[in-house]
């Protein structure tokens, strides 16, 4: 007899038609089958939900429930609306988040499944809300159903393959995320389950328990009414993540939320994805990446950090702006004056690439004040909720910081 679903696995998707075979067919190969993928369609212009249900729908072992939204919703609506779906299903106690540019191992849901239920790490952390697999970045140079060309993955090492992306996350005092491990070289030294701070959106278990306390202290049920899509007119949910942070950080302010409920983030290395990186947010325009990572990097500090760690933060922030060295384009050699001249210019140039880019940030900054100023109510309110009911006090925070 076939057991009972316990996990649900949501993918979130914008135009990745040329991602989501890879993806859907390492997760059809799993060991561990008792899951079920809830696929968020977020107003796609390309065909990726006729190819999903062409390619995978009714036509192999996997159970898909396909939510097809009318317009962009973000990633973290996207997951919310995902989560909220699976969670109609009252047996699923895993909620798996899974990046359409990824590639899974095929015992990868095995390996985080049988951690939550292992009685010995149960002991040691008492009260696990995340689980972090490790993430590879991956080489190859062809990806998906159409085998297109990715550019940007053409100049990449041979053994990117064993290059880290995250073995879970970790936060700054100013605010910015840090992938632990990312860009070094894996052998190994991460292979131990281990307490980390938080986790990335990319790929995570989440813990059915823990986001119900996180969102129900210091969130409200809502119902989103939306732009009327195939069988739908509304589309009701809960909020677990921010919907304000549309893309960027909002793992970071999860990872942050859980934390100060007390919950924990665990590592599990034996569970290993493979990420293309980007893959969907590089369609977007750079300033759209610039906003957004800015902006919620403040919406994160504000609503999560307790006073004085906030206000220290903030002090921290001008200097990871504009006290960066500036980049050496060319190095005056002893030969001809042409060569010299010709460094010097090079000097200028990255000189001056490097003042616009700092006026652009400036402006970047302007809007994100802005924006922060038409939500402060909101803010405000969200701050003092997360505040009042925080259970663990300001130094147990702030030793996870770096």
């Amino acid at each position: 007899m076939k057991k009972q679903i316990d996990t649900a696995v949501i993918i979130v998707n914008w135009n990745g038609e040329k991602l989501l075979f890879d993806c859907f067919d390492s997760l059809r190969g799993q060991s561990y089958q008792n899951f079920k993928i809830v696929f968020v369609d977020n107003g796609s212009e390309d065909s990726s939900v006729e190819f999903v249900r062409k390619n995978f729908l009714d036509k192999d072992l996997l159970k898909i429930e396909i939510i097809e939204l009318s317009e962009n919703t973000g990633f973290a609506k996207g997951n919310n609306i995902g989560i909220s779906k699976a969670l109609e299903d009252k047996n699923v106690q895993n909620i798996v988040l899974l990046n359409n540019d990824t590639k899974v191992e095929d015992d990868f849901l095995e390996r985080l499944v049988s951690t939550t239920k292992d009685e010995a790490l149960n002991n040691k952390y008492e009260k696990v809300g995340a689980l972090a697999p490790k993430i590879l970045l991956s080489d190859q140079k062809t990806v998906g159903n159409k085998q297109e060309e990715i550019k940007k993955w053409q100049s990449l090492d041979s053994e990117q393959d064993n290059i880290i992306d995250s073995v879970g996350a970790r936060v700054g005092r100013d605010g910015r995320g840090y992938s632990i491990g990312h860009g070094e070289k894996d052998e190994g030294q991460y292979n131990e389950v281990r307490e980390v701070f938080g986790f990335c959106g990319g790929a995570v278990l989440l813990r059915l328990e823990m986001l119900e306390d996180v969102a129900g202290s210091q969130n409200s049920a809502k119902v989103q009414p939306l732009q009327k899509c195939e069988g739908w007119t509304f589309v009701e949910y809960q909020e677990y993540f921010d919907d304000n942070f549309f893309a960027y950080y909002e793992d970071a302010d999860l990872s942050c939320r859980m934390r100060l409920r007390g919950w924990q983030t665990i590592t599990v290395p034996s569970a290993v994805v493979h990420h293309f990186h980007s893959a969907t947010t590089d369609e977007m325009p750079s300033s759209f990446k610039a906003y957004y990572l800015n902006r919620n990097r403040f919406l994160m500090m504000f609503k999560n950090f307790p006073g004085k760690i906030l206000w220290k933060g903030l002090t921290l922030v001008p200097r990871s702006y504009f006290n960066r060295k500036q980049e050496t384009v060319g190095r005056i050699q002893e030969t001809s004056k042409f060569q010299k001249t010709k460094d010097t210019l090079c000097r200028w140039k990255s000189g001056k690439q490097m003042v616009i880019k700092k006026i652009k940030m400036i402006g970047v900054m302007i809007k994100v004040c802005g924006s922060g100023i038409f939500n402060l109510p909101k803010l405000i309110w969200q701050r003092r909720q997360i505040q009042k009911n925080r259970l663990i006090d300001i130094d147990d925070f702030e030793r996870w910081l770096v």
